[in-house]
């Protein structure tokens, strides 16, 4: 049969695996972005007009943080990557 040759289950980890990549590459370019570089990104992103508030925020958030981000977003893949690996 054609659908023989289908490993959905693999398909499902090479696609969890590639957004974990990408998440991860993701999160340590902003690590590496100026408050002003932030700030554009969020403009980008259409976050306009920015508010004064919002440019204090950005400037005072912790640039350690996105590292705690990125633990618990690799985490979370951790646990679905495991389920699938027990199907």
């Amino acid at each position: 049969s054609d659908f023989a040759a289908l490993r959905m289950l693999d398909d499902c980890l090479f696609a969890l695996s590639s957004e974990r990549g990408g998440l991860n590459n993701s999160i340590d370019s902003f690590e590496k972005l100026s408050t002003a570089e932030v700030v554009q990104m969020a403009r980008a992103t259409g976050a306009t007009p920015m508010s004064w508030d919002m440019r204090a925020a950005l400037s005072l958030y912790p640039r350690g943080w996105f590292l705690q981000s990125k633990v618990r977003i690799n985490r979370t893949f951790d646990k679905k990557l495991a389920a699938i690996w027990l199907m």
